[in-house]
């Protein structure tokens, strides 16, 4: 089970940076960035007792910037509000910290896992 983990950590990290590379963001790609976190999330919480890891998992269920964007009306990543609003949208900037933040603390949890 830690070698699937791992290569799934290994690939949320990767869809973070091709998100941050691209000057738009697609709202279908976000949308299944944020679902495979929550997963991943989910799967990490299951089978580790790691407390440092299981820390880790909670700083990203409790980020400021993704309760912000959840909440937002006009940065609704399932809504019509989001195609027109959200490419020109200062909350743009915080999406990108958001999806930088997790990949820094994904990359963390990768590297406890693979260490023991």
């Amino acid at each position: 089970m830690n070698e699937k983990i791992l290569r799934q950590l290994k690939e949320i990290q990767i869809q973070a940076e091709n998100l941050l590379l691209e000057e738009e963001f697609n709202p279908e790609k976000l949308k299944n960035f944020f679902l495979f976190s929550e997963e991943l999330n989910s799967v990490i919480l299951k089978t580790t007792k790691n407390e440092l890891i299981l820390e880790l998992v909670n700083e990203i269920q409790n980020t400021e910037f993704k309760k912000m964007i959840e909440n937002s009306k006009t940065v609704e990543l399932f809504g019509v509000d989001f195609l027109g609003l959200f490419r020109k949208h200062p909350k743009l900037f915080f999406v990108k910290d958001l999806i930088s933040f997790l990949r820094s603390k994904y990359a963390s949890i990768e590297l406890l896992l693979s260490n023991g």
